[in-house]
């Protein structure tokens, strides 16, 4: 964004620095997704969790994302055999091998059905956090772009079930 690569972007971020115009639009948590039959479904564990195999989604390849940081501060870790670069590419790995995959929760909602996936909570991973859409203060000066960042803010997204 500060490259003015991007005008606006839908994050999950909960401090925005105050050279961006920001907006909460709902708060989002993780549920650890996988193929329907898949053993771990049966009896998960935050133990069993960190032995098994896992998929993450990562734009540059980096292995390391917010579960990981989440399970060090319990001195755990897990082991990320495979990263993509989108969720949709993530339903579609999950629903044809043994990995795990921790994602959105109202994203494999309106998404398991299609790919056959079901879903596990596990207590690591019951954090909320917000999705904000932000915007550079200048990038708002843009008619189009001021219009964009009111609509969204006008979506009933707790009605879409998000």
């Amino acid at each position: 964004m500060e490259s003015r690569a991007l005008d606006l972007a839908i994050l999950p971020i909960a401090d925005v620095p105050p050279r961006f115009v920001e907006h909460k639009l709902f708060e989002e948590d993780f549920v650890v997704t996988m193929r329907k039959g898949h053993p771990f479904a049966r009896n998960p564990s935050i133990k069993r969790f960190c032995g098994m195999r896992h998929l993450l989604v990562s734009l540059t390849g980096d292995a390391q994302g917010v579960v990981d940081v989440a399970l060090a501060q319990r001195g755990l870790s897990r082991r990320v055999v495979l990263t993509v670069p989108s969720f949709m590419m993530a339903l579609s790995a999950l629903a044809e091998t043994d990995l795990l995959g921790t994602l959105p929760r109202h994203l494999v909602m309106h998404r398991a059905k299609q790919f056959g996936l079901v879903t596990v909570d596990l207590a690591v991973l019951r954090r909320r956090d917000p999705v904000r859409v932000v915007a550079t203060k200048a990038a708002m000066m843009d008619a189009g772009t001021a219009w964009l960042f009111e609509l969204l803010k006008e979506v009933p997204w707790e009605s879409k079930g998000i």
